[in-house]
């Protein structure tokens, strides 16, 4: 299936082979990007020989097995725009904007029925609270009215004036109105 060329690929150390997540196996690119083996090979994708308790696979660069996913297909879907009629193609991606979107306010739709459920379930107990309370206040001779406050205000304390002859005296010497104990 591969066959390293002459001279091989340079592993340094900042080299996308010794970086995590930059490579996939052979098996795991087919089955994540739903490539066939031969479309990888078609498409010459860098890879390194790797084993495992002694079973040989090619490991590949990640970024280009995307790469080739993403051309692969967009080559599809031009091979079935030609396919279909233009009515027929706009139809299909209609649908397919359509369900997307059913599938977005199915979730958002689950999202409030849970926030709901978990609203009365507060509203609930606090009713039963509420009741307890006002048990509470009529068990011990209250009323449910609130008090109300009066709409007189206590009138304002005045300041203290000073004894007469004495006077408070700044830091600058001079006489102050106001007297402070």
């Amino acid at each position: 299936m591969y066959r390293l060329k002459a001279g091989g690929i340079s592993g340094g150390s900042n080299s996308v082979w010794n970086t995590a997540g930059a490579t996939i196996s052979k098996n795991n690119a087919m089955a994540e990007y739903k490539l066939t083996e031969q479309q990888l090979v078609d498409a010459k994708v860098s890879f390194k020989w790797r084993s495992c308790h002694g079973n040989s696979y090619p490991l590949l660069v990640r970024a280009e097995v995307a790469a080739l996913a993403a051309k692969v297909r967009a080559a599809e879907q031009e091979q079935e725009r030609e396919r279909l009629r233009p009515e027929e193609y706009e139809r299909q991606q209609k649908l397919g904007a359509a369900r997307k979107e059913l599938t977005s306010v199915k979730a958002q739709h689950q999202s409030l029925t849970t926030q709901l459920a978990q609203i009365s379930a507060q509203l609930s107990t606090l009713a039963e609270k509420k009741q307890q309370l006002e048990a509470t206040i009529l068990g011990l001779g209250g009323t449910l009215e609130e008090p109300k406050l009066s709409a007189k205000r206590k009138p304002v304390a005045k300041k203290a004036s000073a004894p007469e002859g004495k006077t408070k005296k700044s830091k600058s010497g001079a006489e102050d109105g106001d007297w402070q104990p």
